[in-house]
């Protein structure tokens, strides 16, 4: 069982998307959020007025990036910050990671390597979605950005049917799964 890994310094990842990438950086703080709640919101910025990324349930870990007001900054799949109410959520360190948490990747080499070729898709059909729905020609920022949040939501929908914790994709042994 692969079990959890504190990074001590951040090392920069590309993620592919199709006609782009980004460059994120690896959370380091080893500390998560962990979802007290079922069907939790997950957005683009702190606050309710601001766009939903996706949902998810209650025990789903997110590296800890930081706090703004009542919202906690997450880090998700494309490396753009996102942001979960802190009422709907608390705090974990290291230290308080337990079995029950999930925290690894799958023990079976097969499904590593069947969960980096989905991943693969899903990063391709966010770019193809983003391509179709807002062209770059009209206005690439705002495709950049529109292509990261499918990313996420792609992604978490992913890790969702797989029983993979969100964070296992953030965590050093995990690299492959970033490729």
């Amino acid at each position: 069982m692969i079990r959890l890994c504190v990074a001590l310094f951040a090392v920069s990842v590309a993620i592919p998307g199709g006609a782009g990438s980004v460059h994120a950086q690896v959370p380091t703080s080893g500390d998560f959020v962990v979802l007290s709640h079922f069907n939790v919101n997950l957005r683009a910025g702190p606050g309710l007025d601001h766009l939903i990324i996706g949902r998810s349930d209650k025990g789903t870990l997110f590296p800890l990036v930081g706090a703004s007001g009542d919202w906690f900054e997450i880090q998700m799949f494309s490396g753009v910050p996102r942001y979960v109410s802190k009422s709907l959520c608390y705090h974990l360190t290291p230290d308080q990671i337990i079995p029950g948490h999930r925290l690894e990747l799958p023990s079976n080499g097969d499904s590593v390597a069947a969960l980096v070729s989905a991943i693969a898709v899903e990063m391709d059909r966010a770019a193809r979605k983003a391509d179709t729905l807002l062209p770059r020609v009209f206005d690439n920022e705002e495709h950049e950005t529109l292509r990261l949040r499918l990313v996420d939501r792609n992604l978490l929908e992913l890790f969702t049917e797989r029983g993979v914790q969100p964070a296992v994709y953030w965590l050093p042994e995990a690299a492959a799964l970033r490729q």
